[in-house]
Parts: C-alpha cells; structure tokens; sequence
C-alpha cells in the first residue's frame, strides 16, 4: 500500500512539473497552451501584474509580456485585436499596421502600435493567435524614442513563438 501511495505522489507531482509553465535559457514553456516564445539572452523573468508572463531587458525599460486565455470556440484573433484597441483607448492608444499572420495553422494578426501612459510615449510590436479556445498575445514595448532600434530584437521574439503540440 506504501508503494502505491507513493507511486501515485510521485506521478502526481511528475504530472504537475510537466504541465507547468517555465521559463529556462531564454525561452518560456506553456505546455497547457502548447506554445513556447524566446526571449533575448540577459532578460529575466518580471513582474506585470496583468500579465501570464513577462520578461524585462537588463539595461533598458524594455518589456515583453505574454497573455494567455481561455476564450469561447467563436472568439477570432480579429476579436482579439478589436479588444486590444478597446481597453487601450484609455491610455491614447493608436494603430500604426496590422498584418494576418498564420502560425501552424493558427490565424492570427502581427500589428504595431503607439500608446501614451502618465505622458510618456510607448511602441509595441504584437503577435495575436488563436487556436481551440485560446488566446495567446505576446507584446513587446519599449519607450517611443529607442523603439526603432530595438523593432528587430521585438521582431525576433515574435517570430520565435512556435506551437509545441
């Protein structure tokens, strides 16, 4: 009886290890979501409060974060990026592009936009996917004026996002 207790604990906490979310050499792992995104080498791991996730670089006010939600079957990446527009109009939000972007399989938008918060300008870089009821948004932001030379590492990190199941 032991033994089989203690194989059941066993399995239990290896299930638990397996489905949790890490973040290891760079890259974060959501297996529940089954998807994993790189991050720049030095940036740790930060703490955004409405975030599932999020990194921040070392030596400037750089910031990726990682959403994650369970949405109804119906709901579309175009939803989600009207959503976006919505609960950014507070904070002077505006889109600059908007592209459809397919990632295996998964549709979705890549989009860029500017935002003003406490009076200080932003620029973020978007990736926006669903898939099987959900929704997966990774962000990347930095202040308005080091924008531009920070667009290609922004631009990697979305393009690392790969679905892993």
């Amino acid at each position: 009886m032991k033994v089989l207790l203690a194989m059941i604990v066993l399995a239990g906490v290896l299930f638990v290890r397996v489905n949790a979310e890490r973040f290891e050499d760079g890259e974060y792992l959501h297996p529940k979501a089954g998807f994993a995104v790189t991050f720049p080498e030095g940036w740790s791991e930060s703490d955004v409060p409405y975030a599932t996730f999020a990194v921040a670089s070392p030596e400037s006010e750089d910031t990726c974060v990682v959403l994650v939600q369970e949405v109804p079957l119906s709901v579309t990446a175009e939803d989600l990026m009207k959503g976006a527009e919505r609960r950014g109009a507070s904070a002077r939000y505006q889109r600059i592009s908007q592209q459809p972007a397919r990632v295996s399989g998964a549709e979705g938008y890549r989009s860029e936009s500017r935002m003003r918060v406490g009076g200080q300008g932003f620029r973020n870089s978007e990736l926006h996917l669903v898939r099987d009821g959900t929704a997966v948004t990774v962000q990347c932001l930095g202040p308005e004026e080091t924008f531009d030379a920070r667009f290609l590492t922004y631009s990697r990190v979305l393009d690392s996002f790969r679905w892993t199941d």
